[in-house]
């Protein structure tokens, strides 16, 4: 989230604020991988709108990013969610302790420069 406001030329504390609850698959418990979540989040921010009317973009560029996240982890792992990409139970200190430097927190990184570099070019060019 916060490269896709760099990238879209403002930077608003509240929202990297607001998005510090989403590693980890939604605050460290395994569910849906932030990765997604903050992508999503980022066409949002570009291409949302409160008017349900206005969210068709929004809607067809969601999709795109779920879709290419979920090819993305569908070999590999068969999932979208963290647990099951990293292999690591966050709820468990010493789990959450031994993830940090691994080789799964290193495919992490990996898998969001994949997706960065796939949702970047949809927010079009920076302001």
């Amino acid at each position: 989230m916060q490269v896709a406001q760099e990238f879209l030329g403002e930077v608003d504390e509240r929202i990297t604020r607001m998005m510090t609850a989403l590693p980890g698959g939604l605050t460290l418990r395994g569910g849906t991988c932030g990765i997604l979540l903050g992508a999503l989040a980022s066409i949002g921010l570009k291409y949302g709108s409160v008017k349900r009317s206005e969210r068709q973009l929004s809607n067809t560029l969601g999709l795109r990013v779920h879709d290419f996240f979920r090819e993305l982890t569908r070999e590999k792992h068969g999932t979208i969610n963290c647990q099951d990409i990293c292999g690591y139970d966050f709820t468990k200190p010493e789990e959450a302790s031994a993830y940090l430097g691994s080789a799964a927190q290193h495919a992490c990184a990996a898998l969001l420069v994949e997706t960065v570099s796939f949702m970047l070019p949809l927010l079009g060019e920076p302001v």
